[in-house]
């Protein structure tokens, strides 16, 4: 991806009025619009804290990723506001962040993400290239910075092919991503979610509460959301301005499928079949041996794998 500026165009504060806030991070010290305190997210009874914005720039270190920044205290889903904010030409890099999430999406069956208030991460970051291979990186870049992000805070998580964040048998995080073309430009819309201070054993959901951990669950003990937000945001963008083989050597390197893993056909859980992981190919397709030594190359589009202990 191109380096740039990253300067979050000014009209952005003109056009978000009631609905949302835009803040404008040129690498110096946060100024807030006068504005931002009349708009009705901040109105909210809810008990969480907020998101933290200028702590938040205090750790970014990014050019281009999260200088523009879109806060709403509650919305359907990031995914919609970020649609909207490309519309309206806002530049590569720009952050849609939500404390909580009515209707977040998940990557398969048109499942929803559990999106509580409660301290968590809930982001859509949009993406601009000429090339949709930069785009296309960002899927195997984003768990990558953020098992990187959990391991600054000391605990050991890892990527789950495809696109997904574990630490030990549970899922901390997932990403699902829109793309189109405008013009001879790509546009992607990276949404993540990432549990970072939710209880996930009080989470209303029992399938939650059985296979869902965040990272303050992990470490015992309260998260600096704001903190790990901004280091989040600035591992992928080093990541995105490597290379496909740099990217791929990383998640390699924190990859969970190793070994002995069962494969599924998607939607057919009961019907896994053993297999051996051989590898993640250089077209990230996962490379496994059956136990009768054939080998396949499995697209995520067609199977889910786990650990066989799992």
């Amino acid at each position: 991806m191109t380096r740039g500026s990253g300067a979050c165009p000014r009209k952005l504060f003109a056009v978000r009025r009631s609905f949302s806030s835009a803040f404008n991070f040129p690498n110096q010290p946060l100024s807030l619009s006068p504005k931002m305190s009349a708009s009705p997210m901040f109105g909210s009874a809810a008990t969480d804290a907020l998101l933290n914005v200028a702590a938040f720039q205090s750790h970014l270190r990014t050019e281009q990723l999260g200088r523009c920044l879109v806060y709403r205290r509650s919305t359907p889903t990031t995914m919609a506001v970020a649609k909207h904010e490309a519309d309206e030409g806002a530049p590569h890099g720009t952050v849609v962040f939500a404390d909580e999430q009515t209707s977040g999406l998940a990557s398969k069956d048109h499942r929803t993400w559990s999106s509580r208030a409660g301290g968590n991460i809930y982001t859509t970051i949009l993406l601009r290239s000429q090339s949709f291979a930069d785009i296309k990186r960002a899927v195997i870049a984003t768990p990558v910075a953020i098992a990187i992000a959990c391991k600054r805070e000391g605990v050991d998580a890892k990527v789950k092919w495809p696109n997904d964040v574990w630490i030990g048998s549970k899922k901390l995080s997932g990403l699902i991503l829109h793309s189109d073309f405008m013009g001879t430009e790509a546009i992607g819309r990276l949404g993540v979610g990432i549990n970072v201070n939710e209880d996930m054993s009080t989470n209303p959901s029992a399938a939650v509460q059985l296979n869902a951990i965040s990272v303050s669950q992990a470490a015992g003990r309260p998260i600096d959301r704001e903190k790990f937000f901004a280091v989040f945001l600035n591992e992928l963008e080093a990541l995105l301005y490597n290379d496909d083989a740099g990217v791929l050597a990383e998640y390699r390197r924190l990859s969970l499928l190793t070994g002995a893993v069962t494969v599924f056909p998607n939607g057919v859980e009961h019907a896994g079949h053993p297999a051996t992981v051989v590898g993640i190919d250089d077209n990230f397709l996962l490379r496994v041996r059956r136990p009768d030594g054939k080998e396949e190359v499995l697209s995520n589009q067609e199977v889910t794998v786990r650990p066989a202990n799992l």
